[in-house]
């Protein structure tokens, strides 16, 4: 899979199908098969931030958390934001040769990354230290986040974390968040 993945997403014809300049190159793809590569993707971007950028520490077992949503059928992108000193941190990072695409994140001193999964009609937002999972609905989110989730302009911490959410959807790291966030996603339709 690994290698399939590197050969589509650095072919010139193909590329990565969430970015603005790739979209069309996919244009009359079987949808399974671009949403199943989507979900190939995801895997990787998960596996990219929680191994490479929070290097492995996740106490809280999120990384296996999401880990089970990557071939959800309503997985529709998923991206790292990054500070500049963590980008700078992992600036030689290539897996398989792809060059992993993130965006910039312009931190407070508390998170130096964060990571979004839109899932159509909800977004998740993680964070590098441990707090919590913000769960927006799209409308909230696209308020909120007015550029594209593919912009090169750095977005602000306090743009992805709001605190004006329903608080039963600023979910905490403590015992039982992965039931919870279940329960959310489950409402919406989103499933493992």
């Amino acid at each position: 899979k690994d290698e399939i993945r590197a050969r589509i997403i650095t072919h010139p014809m193909l590329g990565d199908p969430r970015l603005p300049s790739c979209r069309n190159n996919w244009n009359g793809m079987s949808p399974d098969a671009k949403l199943r590569f989507m979900g190939w993707l995801a895997e990787r971007d998960i596996v990219f931030f929680f191994d490479h950028v929070l290097k492995r520490r996740d106490k809280h077992g999120r990384r296996s958390f999401w880990l089970k949503y990557v071939n959800s059928r309503l997985l529709i992108a998923s991206r790292s934001f990054l500070s500049e000193s963590a980008a700078y941190e992992i600036k030689n990072f290539n897996s398989d040769n792809e060059k992993i695409n993130f965006g910039n994140l312009q931190h407070s001193g508390i998170n130096r990354a964060a990571f979004i999964l839109h899932f159509g009609d909800i977004v998740a937002v993680e964070f590098s230290e441990v707090g919590k999972v913000y769960i927006y609905l799209i409308e909230e989110f696209e308020k909120r986040f007015k550029l594209d989730l593919w912009t090169s302009v750095p977005i602000a911490e306090s743009t992805l974390k709001c605190q004006y959410l329903h608080r039963d959807r600023m979910i905490p790291h403590y015992s039982g968040w992965e039931y919870k966030v279940t329960n959310i996603l489950s409402r919406y339709g989103v499933r493992p």
